[in-house]
């Protein structure tokens, strides 16, 4: 006859979860979360920083075109032409500065500006090549 009776020489089956178990568990959750919160920081800051460089990109190519409007006034009014655009850009972006090189032909736009995440001055060029006109008619 067989015994019926449960063995106890068997292996124990544990129920539920340990402490140790537990804390590990918060632990890598916790690190996941902060990962999280970092990645969202650093696409904040370069959506931010994209941002000001396609701002500057404008703010450029907004002064070659009005240079090619006073094509037949360039170089005397070249200057002028630039005062004009840094009185309408000075406040656009935080520590705005703009400024326009002149080498013949060749105009070359400098926007520069303060990063406010990551406490860095960043720049943007642009150069355009403006053709020397001598038909133009004066007013």
């Amino acid at each position: 006859m067989r015994n019926i009776l449960p063995s106890t020489a068997g292996p124990r089956h544990e129920r539920g979860v340990t402490l140790i178990e537990s804390l590990v568990t918060m632990v890598v959750v916790s690190i996941g979360l902060l990962s999280i919160a970092g990645l969202q920081l650093k696409s904040l800051q370069y959506s931010s920083t994209s941002y000001h460089r396609s701002e500057a990109t404008i703010q450029s190519a907004d002064l070659v075109e009005r240079l090619w409007a006073g094509i037949c006034v360039i170089p005397g009014e070249a200057n002028a032409i630039r005062d004009d655009w840094r009185s309408v850009h000075s406040s656009s972006l935080p520590g705005w500065a703009g400024d326009l090189d002149v080498s013949g032909n060749v105009y070359s736009v400098t926007v520069s500006w303060d990063e406010r995440i990551g406490n860095e001055r960043l720049s943007f060029e642009y150069s355009a090549i403006l053709p020397e006109l001598s038909g133009c008619a004066q007013p």
